[in-house]
């Protein structure tokens, strides 16, 4: 999944000069987004609001960027140590957090390609931002004590995309096909990769307080289009 996104981010930003010439020459059309994500544990809600621009070398490909707000919510989930050092040791601790309720904001680069008239393909990813949202009582797991113990967690409150393995935060990327019924409307579906992370108020092991969560949903979208 990581080398994947940085495939599209590669791709993006070969194609950022056209799109800076698009930005002159033409309007955007505008994207207002509502999606739900499932999974056996998990749920996810977004609102997104976007701006697309076509590329003009590539009539089918539409690039654009705009602000999403995710909330993620489960039962029972657990969130891993979120330090890159110490996961690629493998020294692993886990907090278990039974009502998991986390909420972002992010600025997000987005794409969208048109197969047909009808169908497309696109992707759309958080780069950077804020997340927010209620403290939570976890279950703290280590992987050298016996007992496990309870403690306080926050949801991270920065959010960043690093293009590698030092992502920070709530990150949101969704892979989909979509249909366009009417000109002003697209249906989406697809899988999202959800990342969500607690930092906890003390570091209970290995200096590290931040724990991650991150899996797939997938999920289905409605999104309402106001051409130029």
């Amino acid at each position: 999944m990581k080398k994947f996104k940085r495939i599209v981010l590669f791709g993006w930003l070969l194609v950022l000069p056209q799109l800076t010439f698009a930005v002159e020459d033409r309007a955007p059309a505008l994207h207002f987004d509502l999606s739900w994500g499932y999974a056996s544990t998990k749920r996810t809600a977004a609102l997104t609001a976007a701006q697309m621009f076509r590329v003009p070398l590539v009539e089918s490909l539409q690039l654009g960027y705009g602000v999403r707000l995710t909330s993620f919510w489960g039962f029972s989930q657990d969130f891993e140590t979120a330090d890159r050092n110490l996961f690629q040791e493998d020294r692993i601790d886990t907090v278990n957090i039974a009502d998991p309720f986390l909420n972002s904001a992010n600025l997000g680069l987005y794409s969208h390609y048109e197969l047909t008239e009808l169908f497309g393909l696109g992707i759309n990813l958080d780069f950077i931002g804020l997340g927010f949202g209620p403290s939570r009582n976890g279950n703290f797991r280590s992987r050298t004590r016996a007992e496990p113990f309870d403690i306080v967690a926050s949801p991270s409150h920065f959010n960043l995309w690093t293009v590698g393995n030092s992502d920070h935060g709530m990150l949101n990327s969704e892979f989909f096909v979509t249909a366009d019924p009417f000109e002003s409307m697209r249906v989406r579906l697809g899988f999202s990769h959800y990342r969500g992370e607690y930092q906890t108020r003390f570091s209970p092991a290995d200096k590290n307080d931040r724990f991650k969560y991150s899996g797939n949903l997938i999920f289905l979208a409605a999104s309402y289009i106001l051409q130029p």
